[in-house]
């Protein structure tokens, strides 16, 4: 979103976690203050996206991956609720985007699925 939309977002490599201050307790992966838009990227099996198989078996956790998403659904909404745009990237489409202008990082090259390299 920084590349492309050319906005500064603040996160944990560049300034900080932020935290929503209407919500204390939630800390986000990204935040652009500009636009007020936050910037979610959930792994498919921890948040339970419907790409997962086995939606319905119990996990170590005592959950199932329904529940899972009901619960990752539930927090994107009282994120919105006070007025933020929130912006998601699920891990899925991330690997099936192959956007590299998306993966790459100006000093460290370029990560793309699980291998690094150089630009």
């Amino acid at each position: 979103m920084e590349q492309i939309d050319g906005v500064k977002i603040m996160h944990c490599r560049n300034v900080r976690e932020f935290s929503v201050p209407e919500l204390p307790h939630f800390s986000v992966d990204g935040y652009c203050p500009e636009t007020r838009t936050i910037c979610q990227i959930f792994r498919c099996h921890f948040h339970g996206h419907t790409c997962q198989p086995f939606r319905d078996v119990i996990t170590l956790n005592g959950d199932n991956l329904a529940e899972r998403y009901e619960r990752t659904m539930s927090r994107l909404e009282q994120m919105t609720r006070p007025g933020y745009q929130v912006k998601v990237q699920w891990e899925c489409e991330f690997d099936d985007a192959g956007k590299p202008e998306l993966l790459a990082h100006p000093q460290r090259g370029l990560w793309k699925r699980g291998h690094a390299s150089t630009l």
